[in-house]
């Protein structure tokens, strides 16, 4: 189950880039002229890494799905084209089995066994972006906004809990040839557990391609 939701996760992360990206594209095509290098463009990666849970006592594998754009570029103002974006993203946290004296270890019940926990969900942000004067296309950014997760707990007695809390991070990016590009990034997730508050350190690197 869980793995079906990242696939489709996936799935709307790419078809919403390619319809976005193909009726920009068509548009401009339309009126006889080429896309220019004006911020416009749907940008989609993947990224994968780590997560630290429970100020850095648990650890493990957490990746992304995410898509964004410059809005600006599309509303004509030219100041802030590059300097802006609205980021779409699925986000998997990993699994965890927390350690007894953990906030989810054993939510105050000694008898609950082990415990495994598990955390994705939907990423929506506003990212603000600082372009370096080192070198074309690298760039320093800053995002905060909205994770929107849905968490499975299995232990003695299964169970789940999903919520809407605060996310913000940095990152840094630089573009590659032939529309590639790299990105790294550190965000965190702040997760209100009904046993308890969860700080969630996410750490990736991928690459991006921007659609046309």
């Amino acid at each position: 189950m869980k793995h079906t939701k990242a696939l489709w996760g996936i799935l709307f992360v790419s078809m919403f880039a390619v319809s976005v990206s193909g009726t920009a594209f068509a548009e401009e095509m339309a009126d006889g002229e080429a896309p220019a290098d004006d911020g416009k463009g749907i940008y989609g990666g993947f990224q994968a890494g780590g997560s630290l849970w429970d100020e850095g006592d648990d650890s493990s594998f957490g990746w992304r799905a995410n898509v964004w754009a410059h809005p600006f570029a599309y509303l004509g103002v030219e100041q802030l084209a590059n300097f802006v974006s609205l980021e779409v993203a699925f986000v998997d946290l990993g699994k965890i089995t927390p350690g007894s004296d953990s906030t989810l270890g054993n939510g105050g019940q000694a008898d609950a066994g082990e415990v495994r926990t598990s955390v994705d969900g939907w990423e929506f942000s506003i990212v603000p972006t600082l372009p370096l004067p080192v070198g074309p296309g690298i760039a320093l950014f800053g995002k905060a906004g909205i994770f929107l997760w849905d968490a499975d707990i299995r232990s003695a007695t299964d169970s789940g809990e999903s919520d809407q809390d605060l996310v913000y991070g940095a990152g840094a990016m630089m573009d590659l040839p032939m529309n590639f590009g790299a990105r790294v990034e550190w965000t965190r997730h702040r997760l209100n557990f009904d046993v308890g508050n969860e700080d969630v350190d996410l750490i990736t690197g991928g690459f991006y391609y921007r659609f046309r």
